[in-house]
């Protein structure tokens, strides 16, 4: 499941006009960014340029359009937030540290490589927040407790009024302070009066003045000389220019006068910040985080003007909640170390994606909540404010100091691709879709079963919702199918990812133990399972008392749909209507519409989703490597809960092809070759057809002559050995050996031409690989939903392409010196006695590790031990030749043919054979 950034432009309106000396504001224009899993928030930041303050818009905007194009800045510094965020030596020494001032420099320093990107303060802001949001979630702090865990999740907070009667009002809720914008009437007389009316009706509210830099000189004084005698704690920016306050500074000299107070002035240069801050009459600094740079750099600028014996006021920026709160969440860490600190918090915009933080007698209560607080992920949507030129775009991380980090890509957001089944309905409605043992189906027979039967899922699944309490979200629904590969497989299939919903192919024959822990590690919404009287499905529960999970059967459905093929209406223009075509949904280019069961070799569960543009791209790469034609069937009997067979489905469904279902048996194998141009096989089952195809020939005399219809036999999953290779070249089987993983979607290497498994692989056009000091192969690419892959096999990368020569986990390290088993069975299995061999490490008091061969043989009596050491060493270096020669009646493999070292270390005794 990869980690993505969002970064949406919005248009957010206020309920009243905003009216300054400079501005009258009537919505508020930014950019809401979330770094998020599928459905889950990591994190969040917002930035929201303001003329006359910080950097200004066209700055910011011109900035933020440069990095959504800058891939590379993108990915280095989404892998700095990864990075941080499993810092866990950051994270215990934030635990342990105390002292405010230095966990605000141990925080800014850890962010620094993130913030250093960009030159705005606005950006620096947003991307600060998204990151300390997504490190106060994973801790599980609140944001405030991560800047200062003493902190009482309180800020202080006055509230702008605009006339008396809202004064009135604000002050029967309890506020304590008021804020009155000035400068805006022709004259300051007007706004003046209405101060005063305040102040005899409230003779105790404090009340706070901001002109905006309205004024000359002139006319702030006269203004701060009058305005004394209504007990005004502060004007801010009375003057238009930092020029003009330095004349007023003169002219207020000696004078009993209101106290000035700074806000735009301390972001312009002017007049250097030093100067300003001198001057007597200043006595308040107002501080927006928007314009300063960040949270972090606020608080060290607050602590450093309260040293300078400054009164501080932070406010934030007019944003929407995210920002609201990320300043009321400092607001809170600073009141720790400045106890009269002032704060303005209050307002709010008309739609936002949290109602406002709950204001009582002028103090906010901050959620006791991870990071800023929650939020649900579609709260984030709010398309009515936004206008069509207003784009989403997301970036997708990857992590830093990857070798192959720079070649991220972005990618807008909400990028739909029509139904693969109702493109090929629609191009090709007559031409077969899929062929087994049952029957033979076409497009337009396929997809009316699809539409039958997903509208009957979608049926059963939105009653049970309702039911429920619980809101059926299509996007997140998740749908585990466990039947034996048919053409009922296939109807069940699209009948889920008709509705765009997501499929977890499972092994049917899973025991029920087995099946119940898959359905909870692929975190099934739904489950499908075929019954004695139809598609059963069944809900998902989890059961509290014993933490285990419970299936409840919901309805058994009918998979295929009643109706007569010879009565549909076979013209083009009428089948989208006729169908209901337009039905099946689209499918979003960056979602999860496959997960894949695995163990792999490793013997842990893994569940490894797969996106759309994954399952594309890969299609895409057989196309490239394997070419495609319009008559192409594409022979499947590799399990489509594998993603070697669930590839061979999506291929067809992309090319509006054939796909062939069989039983993965040499028998079928070869009796099918006849009809079809492309086939998937494993070096089992390839060693399966092999031997099939020489039986034959030597009981009817006749040499095996290759179908001319058949293109290419792609071989992978597994090494191949060059005996098997070399059989299979004898046969002139058109073998093309290829090298993928689960977790890109099947393949990233596939040879263009038939060559010796000795010979590297050429990747496909957009997998970049390479490998590091140990051998590990990295990958990166649209076939890596997580920017970046590390494969357990270890390989060679070279301008030749890819050379495989084994696997991490299967390594033998003997006296320091590193052994590839998968060498020395290439070796064994080219001994003409020996049909199959596994070899494995056993421990050794002077070499730590010593290789020991497992072998099966139809011979009797088998080769010696001597003889076989013999036949290493004429092969092999010395110190590879195996300790040991065990003899086995076979080799433990998945259903796949892929051999399970693992098995063979922990229970070596139940394949040993009396022959040992």
């Amino acid at each position: 499941m990869s980690m993505y950034l969002s970064i949406k432009k919005y248009q957010l309106s206020f309920p009243h006009s905003l009216n300054t000396a400079q501005v009258s504001l009537k919505a508020r224009n930014g950019w809401r960014l979330c770094l998020h899993k599928e459905q889950i928030i990591l994190g969040l930041g917002e930035v929201a340029p303001w003329s006359g303050f910080g950097a200004g818009l066209s700055s910011v905007d011109q900035e933020i359009t440069t990095f959504i194009k800058d891939t590379e800045a993108q990915v280095s510094m989404l892998g700095h937030i990864e990075s941080l965020l499993k810092d866990e030596a950051l994270h215990k020494r934030l635990s342990e540290l105390e002292d405010f001032a230095q966990r605000i420099q141990l925080l800014n320093e850890a962010l620094l490589p993130i913030l250093t990107y960009f030159k705005t303060p606005e950006l620096q802001f947003g991307f600060e927040i998204l990151t300390l949001d997504a490190l106060a979630r994973q801790l599980k702090l609140p944001l405030s407790m991560l800047l200062e865990p003493k902190t009482t999740l309180s800020a202080n907070t006055h509230h702008l009024a605009r006339n008396y009667q809202e004064a009135l009002t604000l002050a029967r809720k309890g506020y304590k302070a008021l804020k009155i914008k000035v400068g805006v009437k022709d004259h300051w007389v007007e706004e003046l009066m209405d101060i005063a009316r305040i102040r005899a009706t409230l003779p105790t509210i404090e009340i706070r003045v901001d002109a905006n830099q309205a004024w000359t000189a002139e006319l702030a004084f006269g203004f701060c000389v009058v305005a004394h005698a209504y007990n005004i704690a502060w004007v801010e920016e009375p003057c238009h220019s930092a020029q003009e306050l330095l004349a007023l500074e003169k002219k207020l000299n000696g004078l009993k006068t209101c106290s000035i107070g700074l806000d735009e002035s301390l972001s312009q240069v002017a007049v250097p910040q030093e100067q300003l801050l001198s001057l007597s009459q200043v006595s308040h600094c107002t501080l927006k985080p928007m314009f300063i740079g960040g949270l972090l750099a606020c608080a060290h600028q607050a602590l450093s003007l309260f040293k300078q014996g400054k009164q501080i006021c932070v406010t934030h920026a007019l944003g929407s909640w995210i920002e609201r709160t990320a300043s009321a969440h400092l607001v809170s860490a600073l009141r720790v170390h400045i106890p009269q600190l002032s704060a303005g918090l209050g307002g709010g915009l008309n739609h936002d994606i949290c109602p406002p933080l709950k204001v009582f007698g002028g103090e906010i209560r901050l959620p006791n909540q991870a990071g800023l607080g929650e939020v649900k992920f579609a709260s984030l949507d709010l398309d009515h404010d936004l206008n069509d030129s207003q784009q989403d775009y997301r970036l997708q991380a990857a992590p830093l100091n990857s070798s192959v980090a720079k070649q991220r890509h972005f990618t807008p957001a909400n990028q739909l691709v029509p139904n693969p089944l109702r493109m090929a309905t629609l191009a090709r409605p007559n031409h077969i879709a899929v062929h087994d043992d049952d029957i033979s189906m076409s497009y337009r027979e396929l997809s009316q079963h699809a539409l039958h039967l997903g509208q009957g899922l979608k049926k059963v699944i939105n009653a049970k919702s309702f039911s429920s309490d619980k809101l059926s979200n299509t996007k997140k629904t998740l749908i585990s199918l466990a039947l034996p590969f048919s053409s009922d497989w296939l109807i069940c299939f699209h009948a889920i990812t008709a509705q765009a919903w997501c499929v977890a192919p499972l092994n049917p024959n899973l025991p029920q133990p087995e099946k119940l822990n898959s359905l909870s590690l692929v975190k099934a919404d739904y489950h499908c399972q075929l019954g004695p009287n139809g598609l059963e499905l069944y809900a998902l529960d989890l059961d509290a008392v014993n933490n285990k999970v419970k299936l409840t059967l919901l309805d058994t459905l009918q998979i295929r749909s009643k109706f007569d093929p010879s009565k549909q209406d076979t013209r083009t223009d009428q089948i989208e209507d006729k169908l209901g075509l337009n039905q099946l949904q689209a499918w979003d280019w960056l979602q999860t519409l496959v997960v894949i069961c695995t163990s792999g070799t490793t013997g842990q569960p893994q569940a490894i989703p797969l996106t759309v543009s994954q399952l594309y791209f890969s299609a895409f790469g057989s196309a490239i490597r394997l070419g495609h034609q319009l008559n192409d069937v594409w022979l499947a009997c590799l399990p489509p809960y594998h993603v070697g067979g669930l590839s061979a489905v999506l291929r067809c469904l992309i090319y509006q092809t054939c796909i062939h279902i069989a039983d993965a048996k040499a028998t079928t194998i070869y009796e099918s070759l006849t009809s079809c141009s492309l086939v998937s096989l494993t070096p089992s089952l390839l060693n399966g057809l092999v031997n099939e195809i020489q039986q034959r020939e030597s009981k009817s005399n006749i040499i095996y002559q290759k179908p001319d219809t058949l293109r290419a036999i792609l071989v992978g999953g597994g090494p191949t050995s060059e005996v098997l290779w070399e059989k299979a070249q004898q046969l002139s089987l058109p073998i093309r050996l290829t090298w993928g993983m689960s977790e890109a979607a099947s393949q990233l290497c596939t040879q263009t031409e038939l060559a010796p498994p000795t010979t590297p692989l050429p990747p496909l056009p957009f997998a970049l690989i390479k490998h590091d000091q140990q051998k590990h192969l990295w990958i990166s690419g649209p076939l890596v939903s997580t920017g970046h892959l590390k494969s357990n096999d270890l390989g060679e990368v070279s301008e030749q392409g890819v050379l495989i020569i084994g696997r991490a986990d299967d390594t033998i390290i003997s006296g320091g010196i590193n052994i590839s088993p998968q060498e020395i069975e290439d070796h064994l299995n080219a001994h003409p006695l020996i049909q199959a061999s596994a070899v494995i490490s056993q421990a050794h008091t002077k070499y730590g590790q010593r290789p020991v061969a497992f072998l099966v043989t139809q011979h009797d009596p088998p080769p010696s031990d001597d003889e076989l050491k013999s036949w290493c060493r004429a092969r092999l270096s010395a110190y590879k030749t195996p300790d040991e020669f065990k003899w086995c009646s076979h080799l433990p493999r998945n259903e796949l043919g892929k051999l399970q070292r693992r098995k063979l270390k922990l229970s070596p005794e139940l394949y040993v054979t009396l022959h040992s």
